[in-house]
């Protein structure tokens, strides 16, 4: 009975293996692998952004969830976009556990995603789809709103500010 329930549990493992392979393999194709942001950088992040109560920030290709909990602390309301379906359960089960309400993680492409009523949008994105990506949010995101950016730049943007390898842009 043992080693029955060992060989199960080695297969529910190679399989939620398989499954993040997969994923992480499409996301490659849409955006970025999962790469978890360390927390100096999610701390540079949010200064930048300065996220406030009643505002909606939404992290694109959410991972874990890290930022999203670092930023729940402000008070905003916070929105993984995640195509892993096992990094969504992951982030969405870590908030239940914690009790963390304003955090919630949406299994999505992020191209589908609607930004219109996103007062910040918090990324790290492949250089070679930032430009389309900047034409998503000028289509849908208000003047105004915040876009803060790890490791890459928009191509025809001119940052707010910049503070080591994080980017801060107003839309305009």
């Amino acid at each position: 009975m043992l080693l029955i329930i060992i060989d199960l549990l080695f297969l529910a493992l190679l399989f939620v293996m398989v499954l993040f392979f997969v994923y992480n393999t499409v996301a490659l194709k849409t955006g970025a692998p999962y790469v978890p942001t360390k927390k100096t950088t999610i701390d540079t992040m949010i200064k930048l952004s300065k996220p406030q109560k009643g505002e909606q920030v939404v992290d694109l290709g959410s991972g874990d969830g890290r930022m999203l909990f670092a930023v729940a602390k402000t008070g905003a309301t916070c929105i993984g976009i995640e195509i892993n379906p096992v990094l969504c359960f992951y982030a969405n089960m870590k908030a239940r556990i914690k009790g963390i309400e304003n955090v919630h993680t949406k299994k999505e492409n992020l191209w589908k995603t609607d930004l219109q009523h996103t007062n910040v949008l918090m990324l790290y994105f492949w250089p070679t789809k930032m430009d389309d990506l900047q034409k998503k949010i000028e289509k849908e995101m208000k003047p105004g709103s915040r876009v803060i950016s790890h490791a890459f730049h928009f191509p025809n943007w001119k940052p707010e500010e910049k503070s080591g390898n994080v980017y801060l842009y107003i839309v305009k």
